[in-house]
């Protein structure tokens, strides 16, 4: 007579740890880019709201304003 095997219930799906460790990393990385962001307090040296010599120029000869 042959006896099956029961999992016991400590034990955890192959598959379903992967899926979780995968989860967790995706959730940890998301957290670390969304932390990370790109605000600073630097204003540094470039006036960004400035408008540059070429900006307005027509692009298209004989179409001026």
């Amino acid at each position: 007579m042959r006896t099956r095997l029961r999992q016991s219930d400590d034990a955890v799906n192959p598959r379903a740890r992967l899926r979780f460790v995968a989860a967790c990393l995706a959730l940890a990385s998301l957290a670390i880019l969304g932390a990370a962001g790109c605000a600073t307090t630097d204003d540094g040296d470039i006036p960004w709201n400035a408008p540059q010599p070429w900006e307005g120029a027509p692009v298209i000869p004989g179409m001026n304003n």
